[in-house]
């Protein structure tokens, strides 16, 4: 997504969440402030808070880093709501590519470590993104932004989502 100046990229975003073509958090806060607090307390929360979408190499991103870092690198293969596939020039290729090395990876592991402390469960991460990858270059082409995993969970949760704990 070319974007000539910045406030072109935060009226993508705005419109994006406004008409729910961009799901997450920030979409959902919006209308639910919407529906209870009204158009006004609603625009003031976009203002205030959804100035960006993270373009990665493989999509965009619509976490509020504002409100929690994402914790783990390249997990947004395993499911996380924020991904969204933006059909960018070379976005595909580059899901390729991932999809390539993610696969050269579990092989390798099959025949180096099979049976190590530990493999399977490193074994069964491959194979899940394997298929997240294969899901996501499958996806049709859309008009705008659409999420991989709209039923998937964010890798981060925010504060307000968190259970309380005893240690602190």
């Amino acid at each position: 997504m070319a974007f000539s100046h910045p406030a072109e990229k935060i009226n993508f975003l705005h419109s994006g969440i406004k008409n729910k073509q961009i799901h997450g958090e920030m979409t959902d806060t919006y209308h639910r402030l919407l529906a209870g607090e009204g158009k006004e307390k609603a625009d003031a929360f976009l203002s205030t808070h959804a100035l960006a979408i993270h373009l990665t190499p493989f999509g965009g991103c619509t976490h509020d880093f504002s409100q929690a870092p994402c914790e783990k690198h390249l997990q947004c293969w395993n499911g996380c709501s924020h991904l969204l596939r933006t059909h960018l020039p070379r976005e595909t290729e580059r899901i390729e590519k991932q999809l390539r090395l993610t696969q050269r990876l579990a092989e390798k592991m099959k025949a180096e470590a099979d049976g190590a402390y530990g493999s399977e469960r490193w074994r069964q991460d491959s194979e899940r993104k394997i298929d997240h990858l294969q899901k996501a270059l499958g996806m049709p082409r859309g008009d705008s932004p659409t999420p991989v995993f709209p039923d998937g969970k964010p890798v981060t949760v925010a504060e307000h989502m968190k259970k309380g704990s005893s240690v602190k």
